[in-house]
């Protein structure tokens, strides 16, 4: 997305807690740079943060929208997207299928999947048992209801939202 972006003469900064995309983005953008978390972001600094499925990867994904706003311009967009919630029990089912789970331990699984959309305890813990390493780090699972007031909560005014199934 930063070369799409670089492409329509987009003045790029790229940042990322991985060296290994550090160094292989050095020379590509204006300016590249390691982050240990979002706070690391200078204060009114941006027109646009392009936050492309990096929030469920976050411990405090709250703080973190909290500071992208901060560190927008007057003005300025988030664009953001995120996994949800439902689709995880996919991710559980295909590890525990392959894994040689018994059903019923794979019905009790399901049952745990269901109480999680009822608390984001829940949810966060079912995410990090089933789709931490299978999905590179994976920490949350979204409700899209409640995702957007932690948006709003973080100062944004929501302008666009959609949902996108890649096939």
């Amino acid at each position: 997305y930063a070369g799409v972006l670089k492409a329509t003469g987009a003045d790029v900064e790229a940042c990322d807690t991985s060296e290994a995309a550090i160094q292989a983005c050095r020379g590509l953008y204006h300016r590249v740079f390691a982050v240990r978390d979002s706070s690391d972001l200078a204060s009114g600094r941006y027109d646009l943060i392009f936050s492309t499925e990096v929030l469920e990867h976050i411990q405090d994904h709250r703080a973190a929208l909290a500071n992208f706003h901060r560190s927008l311009r007057p003005g300025g967009s988030l664009v953001l997207t995120t996994t949800t919630y439902g689709p995880t029990i996919f991710t559980m089912l295909y590890t525990a299928k392959n894994g040689g789970m018994h059903p019923l331990r794979i019905v009790a699984e399901s049952m745990d999947w269901l109480r999680g959309y009822f608390s984001e305890a829940r949810r966060d813990d079912f995410v990090r048992k089933w789709c931490f390493k299978p999905l590179g780090g994976h920490l949350h699972g979204f409700m899209a209801r409640k995702l957007r007031a932690d948006v709003r909560n973080a100062g944004f005014l929501i302008e666009r939202q959609g949902v996108f199934y890649p096939l």
